[in-house]
């Protein structure tokens, strides 16, 4: 039987949050492949520990306009 793969698309992120290597708060980017902005979350929040703020940046390279943009 055949398996159907799902397209991955690229969600960047970028936090404020915990940096290990600088042992402080910083700001940091996180590229996450998923099939979806939920798993892309999903993702994030595994990966990262200590956020004090994050957004989705881009999908597939596409930068997302954000309310503030919109003004």
């Amino acid at each position: 039987m055949k398996k159907t793969e799902q397209k991955l698309n690229e969600y960047y992120f970028e936090y404020y949050g915990w940096i290990p290597g600088y042992n402080d708060f910083d700001m940091d980017d996180l590229t996450v492949h998923a099939a979806s902005e939920k798993e892309a979350w999903k993702a994030f929040n595994e990966s990262c520990k200590y956020v004090k703020s994050a957004g989705l940046v881009a999908i597939n390279g596409n930068r997302i306009e954000t309310k503030s943009e919109k003004a």
